[in-house]
């Protein structure tokens, strides 16, 4: 059946070289919802399309998700990235509306070294489905504190409590969400590195080198070769390589 509260709202730089297939994928997922995609580049996909420069930073990803969101007419939110792969019961996850959504059942895998799927609880962006209104309001609320940028470091997901203690502002609520066939994120070198920390705030063994802080991403301590619905790591890596 089909469900009218939700809008996926994808963000692209359009640099991954595997979006032929995310966006098969993609589509396939969300169905019928209707679709805002901020890209760098046209794209042939349905919806509302609007463009993005080419820079990369945290504070510049929340300030697309404020645009989108207040472009959209659902009640909730999903937000999709170019480095994630999501089934259809993903999109029919809800929390309530003034709690923000993460759907924790989530397996990452690496593009380099031994394929190997990878399960570690954390929030994820690219997981989220959020209310929209209380989306607006936690955002406007970030920006009005942080009017030109908010510090990378500062920065992080919505209803994450350090994340919000940290910048000040209304500590949201949040929920663990899990879908029936896991969320896949694939982890590379194209994305938005954590950059603009100042040297004194650097923890021993961290580094400024941007292209060493692209791969120094740990797996967690659950590992398979093969997941549910995915299959093996060493036949779906393929599709990123």
């Amino acid at each position: 059946m089909k469900r009218n509260d939700l809008t996926c709202l994808f963000l692209t730089l359009n640099k991954v070289p595997w979006m032929a297939y995310h966006n098969k994928i993609m589509l396939e997922a969300i169905g019928d919802y209707p679709l805002i995609t901020i890209s760098r580049l046209p794209m042939d996909l349905p919806g509302i399309q609007l463009r993005q420069d080419e820079r990369q930073s945290h504070d510049k990803i929340y300030r697309m998700m404020l645009q989108g969101a207040k472009l959209a007419k659902t009640d909730y939110i999903a937000m999709v990235e170019d480095d994630m792969l999501y089934s259809k019961d993903h999109f029919d996850l809800r929390p309530p509306f003034d709690t923000f959504g993460y759907n924790w059942n989530r397996w990452s895998l690496f593009t380099w070294g031994e394929p190997t799927f990878s399960f570690k609880r954390r929030y994820c962006n690219g997981c989220s489905i959020l209310p929209r209104l209380e989306l607006i309001d936690a955002l406007e609320e970030r920006f009005t504190r942080f009017p030109k940028e908010i510090p990378h470091w500062l920065n992080g997901e919505l209803g994450y409590e350090k994340v919000e203690k940290n910048l000040g502002v209304k500590v949201r609520k949040s929920i663990e969400l899990y879908s029936n066939i896991p969320v896949v994120q694939i982890h590379h070198t194209y994305g938005t590195p954590g950059i603009g920390k100042p040297k004194s705030m650097l923890k021993p063994g961290d580094t400024l080198d941007l292209e060493v802080r692209k791969i120094r991403k740990r797996m967690g301590m659950i590992r398979s070769y093969e997941i549910p619905y995915w299959g093996r790591s060493e036949d779906l890596i393929k599709n990123f390589l």
